[in-house]
């Protein structure tokens, strides 16, 4: 049986992350619009348009096609006047799925306010410590993957929290896999290609002392 799509209502992705914001902006496409955009999916720039400007489009009906989406990118660049947001956030448009992307929206300007008060926001600020590892975790999970503890660290070790990057290595390891039950660190290392797996625990060996300081240390003992 087919999945009802969401339609209408306004979103905010929030955040730096791109890959996040952009993963989240899918979701609410294909929930709104599916796979047929044409005609139905309409882009604007924030510092190329204007509050008033924009509800205008949310409001404006189209004869070709029933559910409409419409997607600011830099929102936060938004100008004008902030009143007719006010009644649209009130009574949006019900065939129209309006999603505003913004990495930092000044939270105190009366617009945002708002927004985060009556809009579903999807945040995309980039994860870090034990948010980054879960979200790792999920990933591998729907994959049916598994690292060891050291293979976790070794993979965050060389990438990061770049979450695009993270990806595409778990694709790899995904591949690489080849139906082993559960992966090393050395396995992580050998798909990067980039050196062997770093010890877990061991020290970095201290930084070798630059000549001019072996100098003024001769020049002491004399």
């Amino acid at each position: 049986m087919a999945t009802a799509r969401v339609r209408g209502g306004v979103h905010a992705i929030l955040g730096a992350d791109s890959f996040l914001a952009e993963a989240a902006l899918e979701r609410l496409l294909a929930e709104a619009l599916g796979q047929q955009r044409e005609g139905a999916l309409q882009v604007l720039h924030g510092d190329e348009s204007t509050w008033g400007r924009l509800v205008e489009i949310a409001c404006t009906g189209s004869l070709f096609v029933t559910s409409r989406a419409l997607v600011v990118r830099g929102a936060d660049g938004l100008k004008g006047d902030e009143a007719a947001l006010g009644s649209y956030l009130d009574d949006p448009s019900p065939d129209v799925t309006l999603v505003l992307m913004a990495v930092k929206p000044d939270r105190r300007r009366t617009a945002w306010k708002r927004i985060t008060a009556k809009a579903t926001v999807h945040s995309a600020e980039p994860k870090k410590g034990k948010a980054l590892r879960d979200y790792v975790a999920e990933q591998l999970r729907a994959r049916g993957l598994r690292l060891d503890h050291d293979a976790l660290e070794e993979l965050l070790e060389r990438v990061g929290q770049d979450l695009r990057r993270l990806i595409g290595e778990i694709d790899k390891l995904e591949a690489w896999a080849g139906g082993k039950q559960t992966l090393t660190a050395e396995d992580v290392a050998a798909v990067s290609g980039r050196g062997m797996a770093r010890p877990r625990g061991a020290r970095r060996p201290p930084p070798s002392p630059s000549p001019w300081s072996c100098s003024r240390t001769a020049r002491r003992a004399r």
